[in-house]
């Protein structure tokens, strides 16, 4: 039977970056299928509303300007790793049985660390270290020399040595700023509003596992899988750094020291049933619409939570491959027949913008409403629109 791994003590010792990067994943593999575990989503929402507080906390700090030679260097280490794969792998096709028999040798290490072509960015930090050691073991430096691969690995242990500098330097800065201390009393909160939600997720998934309920029909079963997964990966990450750590057999205890026991207030969270773009755009054009619709799933909540009260607010859409993302103005809500809401609609981010029509997705985004500097609600299920300007 299945049970999420201890994780308290590892979440205690990993820097913010990584501690950030963890529930980022995770966070982003259970909001997509809250609805199949309703009956633990007022545990999941506490857990949610926090780690958001440190998306926003972390991501200001982030900002810092090694973030961009970060994300350079990451993208030419990428380039000459896959150049060396690559060159092993088109050599085993080679005419030159040395150069056959160099390639199959190296095989064995280019087998071991294809994950470095997917993974996190610390992650591939160490997964370089260790191949460019591989490489240099006496069973593989002559075949290395064969393939004509020696500048291309100096060049890999180059990059990454200087993505790894520049990664510490940007850590440094944000600590020195003083993001530490936010980050340090947000931290324990998540983790204890993560340890009640995962506590919820072992007993879900072990009533289902005693009334036979197949892994397959247990939505809590890919849960832990996925949960376990980032945990295994960052015990690797740290007992790189400290040789001999173990988070232990024993689950840890819910209540860790120092985490204040404070009541949530959780933020709801809307499923948006359909997203529509009406209206006609600036410029005449059918092709473009005024006005974009979010038709909510939960009407109830909807009028309870937001109905005024998100009126001449904003949604705020965002999405790691969007920099500098617009708010789009909440103009007014969608009613039915009896005058009830129904869905909420927002201007586009700028009047010289008009929405692609019919609604054009850029793919998934987070969905926050505020009215002024109060979160109201987060919406799940949306997706950037596409905007044309010059109308």
């Amino acid at each position: 039977m299945k049970i999420i791994k201890a994780y308290l003590v590892l979440l205690s010792r990993l820097r913010n970056n990584e501690h950030y990067d963890f529930f980022q994943n995770i966070d982003g593999f259970v909001v997509k299928r809250i609805k199949d575990i309703s009956e633990i989503a007022a545990l999941w929402t506490p857990f949610h509303t926090y780690y958001i507080r440190e998306d926003d906390i972390y991501k200001r700090s982030a900002k810092a300007i090694e973030t961009k030679y970060i994300n350079e260097i990451h993208q030419r280490r990428g380039a000459v790793f896959m150049f060396v794969r690559r060159s092993i792998e088109a050599a085993l096709y080679n005419f030159d049985d040395k150069k056959k028999e160099a390639a199959v040798k190296l095989t064995e290490v280019n087998d071991n660390y294809k994950s470095a072509a997917n993974a996190a960015m610390t992650e591939v930090s160490a997964l370089l270290h260790n191949m460019i050691e591989d490489f240099r073991k006496p069973r593989y430096e002559a075949a290395i020399t064969t393939l004509g691969l020696t500048d291309a690995v100096e060049k890999l242990e180059e990059l990454n040595e200087e993505f790894k500098n520049v990664y510490a330097e940007r850590t440094q800065n944000i600590e020195a700023s003083g993001e530490q201390g936010t980050m340090a009393e947000i931290r324990p909160i998540v983790d204890k509003s993560f340890k009640l939600f995962t506590d919820a997720v072992n007993s879900f998934y072990a009533a289902g596992n005693m009334s036979g309920r197949p892994d397959a029909d247990n939505p809590y079963s890919s849960i832990i899988t996925f949960i376990n997964g980032y945990i295994e990966q960052y015990e690797r990450i740290y007992s790189r750094r400290s040789p001999g750590f173990s988070t232990g057999k024993k689950d840890d205890k819910p209540d860790v020291p120092g985490i204040p026991d404070i009541p949530v207030t959780p933020i709801p969270t809307l499923a948006v049933a359909s997203q529509v773009v009406g209206g006609v755009g600036g410029n005449g054009s059918n092709n473009y619409g005024s006005y974009m619709i979010l038709n909510i799933e939960d009407t109830e909540t909807l009028a309870r939570v937001l109905y005024p009260a998100a009126k001449d607010g904003i949604l705020r859409l965002t999405a790691d491959d969007i920099s500098d993302p617009p708010d789009f103005p909440i103009f007014d809500f969608e009613l039915d027949g009896a005058g009830h809401p129904v869905g909420i609609d927002v201007y586009p981010s700028d009047e010289d913008y008009s929405f692609n029509k019919p609604l054009y997705s850029m793919g998934e985004c987070k969905a926050e409403i505020y009215k002024g500097d109060s979160l109201l609600a987060i919406l799940t299920g949306v997706v950037y629109p596409g905007m044309s300007g010059g109308f």
